[in-house]
């Protein structure tokens, strides 16, 4: 792991800024010493081996040596280990250790491995010693300066920076690419990027601007995914007969059907759903492969959404998801009791939730802060962590007497709040006197002390946009972050918080990049080919069925409480790149069919929508050519405002839409698979030139028209079908597999 790695993955577990006293130590150890330090390696590996050389005076003495490393300001850390760092306050008590000696030597090797520091400008390293604890003497080995960083700021964009490419990028990373027509999206981009984006993200049921209301009765249920799938598996459902059954709830991956169903279905906002889904399966993780049951897992869904909707702070979501059923079940908090035995009072249960309703909800280790990290005073000798002792217990007894069945099963899918078994007297729990009669009571008032905490401050911004917006923020962007979030004051506004990332000069720096998981690939995939609400309903593009095939099944996470596959782990499986290829390849037809006819169908298809044909006539503008097509799709696909769409991105594409076949049929032979064509050909860059093979042919291909107007119906067929394999190719490349910033 490389320290850019390390420095950023310590700083979402709990960076701070550096503290005033850190420079002044190193700089004051610094100047105490003409103590030598270098560090030697080759370009790919900056950091090989430290060469340290203590004074004469210490030579012989037993010795500690550090190194430390840090962009000041923002978060400094300490090696203390091979490729192991650790966040650093700037204390000389709390400086990890790289390495002790029994002696220490006139000259010391060290290697170390991982130190990659071109990414990051403005790191400093410091590496020195302390002889058997005496004075720190350090000296500063490195400073990076770097390529200029671009702008990280959480202000907003420029209205010039405010396009029909922006508000796209929104669109797909914050409601699975929407509903919204062409002229809605320009009409976005023409306000000021705040009141644009006011329209755009709302908490609300249902957004007509976002997701124009086709079905009434979807929208009318667009609170509860209870009562959709009621709803959809229901005799009034506007789903075919054959398919209904698929979302009963209680039924295998009926839940996950209704889910995806919601984030599909125009009339319901997108957006709540989006997070709903996210926090259900990734920040507040349940997993129905340790036992909680299917109906709890909705209504765990269920409680975050409506909590949304409802206007609440987000502590106040928090503590609501934290008393659901299916929480309780899957920690087994249930159980936990405080019970009175001969005046004594006994605690009986586990403190899994109580530790993960900290760290994993408002993340706070407890290993940070001095006064977590530490004993409590006047604690004996021994006793383990203030956060250990006290907090973690403290929580724990937070959580007695929460039943959802019996004390040894949890069937139901609501918690009952009891005081028969509740430690009902205030409990302290980080640093705080937590009050209240039941559970329910307690974890109102723990989530607003917790949101507060410095460790949460820094955290949950984090937590929230490594989630949903990129994948990799660098210690200035976290920053910015944790800025913005501290700025709210003590009452969290997700919604507001999620508004001014998404028009930020972060959100839209070309250095954002977010890996797509599956479902979420397969979800903007079919929301920008479906092209109405019929589509959506007989099911073309089976967004939940193909993200099963791929192992990545809602409320099933992979990595149980600690959330489900991310996007970065997608990008680096091979199998799910193949997958992909494979179903815009040997799959073409998914994608590609225009009827319900043979060949482009299977029997199912034309037993329910036996009249279904594709028009992407209705959307496309009329009289578009294979140009200004081919450039609408990469625009409503890729959103980047065609920068990387390149000479060979739209020769295959133009020949696509134009001829349905790959440039080498179209360009080589008679163009159409006759006398001459080399199937196999594959075009260099010079070939592009205006007079070259590839330049010639992308020119005369990009000014042919589609057919999707023509009179006869065959000959629009094959166009609806062309525009499919061109949407194949597109969704193939790398490109779709990511989300990013402006470029």
């Amino acid at each position: 792991m490389s320290l850019r790695v390390s420095l950023i993955a310590l700083a979402l577990a709990g960076a701070w800024p550096a503290a005033p006293a850190l420079a002044e130590t190193m700089e004051a150890a610094v100047a105490d010493t003409l103590l030598a330090g270098r560090v030697s390696g080759g370009p790919e590996r900056r950091v090989v081996a430290l060469d340290l050389r203590p004074l004469p005076a210490d030579i012989g003495r037993p010795g500690k040596v550090f190194v430390v490393a840090g962009i000041p300001g923002v978060v400094w850390v300490s090696l203390i280990g091979p490729n192991r760092w650790q966040l650093w306050d700037g204390r000389l008590e709390s400086l990890g250790v790289f390495a002790s000696r029994t002696a220490l030597a006139p000259e010391l090797l060290l290697p170390i491995d991982g130190l990659d520091l071109s990414p990051l400008a403005g790191l400093q390293v410091y590496a020195g010693y302390q002889a058997n604890g005496g004075e720190l003497h350090a000296t500063l080995i490195h400073t990076e300066t770097g390529a200029p960083q671009p702008s990280v700021s959480m202000a907003p964009v420029s209205e010039a920076q405010w396009d029909e490419t922006a508000v796209r990028k929104v669109l797909h990373t914050f409601a699975y690419g929407g509903f919204a027509s062409d002229q809605q999206i320009q009409a976005w981009a023409n306000m000021s990027p705040q009141a644009a984006i006011a329209e755009i993200l709302t908490f609300q049921p249902t957004n007509p601007k976002l997701s124009p209301i086709a079905d009434s009765t979807a929208a009318q249920r667009a609170n509860s995914l209870a009562a959709l799938g009621e709803y959809w598996s229901g005799e009034q459902s506007p789903l075919p007969t054959a398919l209904r059954a698929s979302y009963r709830l209680a039924d295998w991956r009926g839940n996950m059907r209704t889910a995806v169903q919601a984030l599909m279905t125009r009339g319901i906002n997108p957006v709540p759903h989006r997070i709903a889904l996210w926090e259900s399966n990734y920040h507040l993780a349940i997993n129905e492969d340790v036992g909680v049951s299917r109906l709890q897992a909705v209504r765990h869904y269920d409680t975050i959404l409506q909590s949304m909707m409802a206007g609440d702070s987000y502590q106040t979501t928090l503590a609501k998801a934290a008393q659901t059923a299916a929480i309780a079940n899957q920690y087994k908090h249930f159980r936990n009791v405080w019970e009175i035995k001969k005046g004594v009072g006994t605690f009986s249960g586990n403190e899994d939730f109580a530790r993960e309703f900290n760290q994993l909800f408002f993340g706070i280790l407890g290993t940070r802060e001095p006064a977590d990290a530490q004993p409590r005073p006047g604690a004996a000798p021994g006793e383990d962590s203030y956060h250990e002792v006290v907090t973690v217990k403290g929580t724990a007894k937070v959580l007695t007497d929460m039943l959802c069945g019996t004390q040894w099963t949890c069937d139901q899918t609501e918690v009952v709040f009891g005081t028969a078994k509740h430690h009902v007297n205030p409990l302290e729990v980080l640093h705080a006197t937590i009050s209240g009669g039941t559970a329910k009571e307690k974890l109102f008032a723990l989530a607003e002390v917790a949101v507060r905490h410095p460790e949460s401050e820094d955290n949950l911004p984090a937590i929230v946009i490594q989630g949903m917006g990129d994948d990799s923020l660098s210690l200035a962007e976290l920053g910015a972050l944790q800025s913005a979030w501290k700025a709210m004051g003590p009452n969290k506004n997700l919604l507001a918080f999620l508004r001014q990332y998404a028009i930020s000069q972060q959100f839209h720096n070309a250095e954002r990049v977010r890996f797509r998981t599956p479902l979420e690939r397969l979800i903007l995939q079919a929301n920008l080919t479906t092209l109405d609400q019929r589509e959506a309903y007989i099911r073309l593009y089976d967004a939940s069925g193909l993200a099963d095939s791929e192992g990545y099944a809602v409320f099933h996470p992979m990595h149980n409480v600690f959330g489900h596959m991310t996007g970065s782990e997608a990008s680096l499986s091979a199998d799910l790149f193949r997958s992909q290829f494979l179903r815009s390849t040997d799959g073409w037809w998914r994608f590609a069919r225009v009827s319900a006819e043979k060949p482009w169908t299977d029997n199912n298809l034309k037993n329910y929508a036996s009249d279904w044909r594709k028009n992407w006539g209705a959307l496309l503008p009329k009289g578009a050519n294979a140009a200004q097509a081919g450039a609408w799709l990469w625009q409503r696909y890729i959103a980047d405002g065609g920068h990387q769409f390149g000479n060979y991105e739209r020769l295959t594409v133009y020949s696509l839409l134009a001829r349905g076949v790959d440039p080498a049929v179209a360009c080589t032979g008679d163009g159409k698979g006759g006398t001459g064509t080399e199937t196999t050909r594959v075009f260099s860059e010079a070939d592009f030139a205006a007079t070259g093979i590839a330049g010639r042919c992308l020119a005369k291909l990009a000014a042919e028209p589609l057919q999707l107007w023509a009179a006869d119906v065959k000959v629009v067929d094959t166009a609806n079908q062309n525009v499919g394999q061109a949407i194949n190719f597109i969704a193939a490349t790398p490109y779709f597999q990511l989300e990013k910033g402006r470029d």
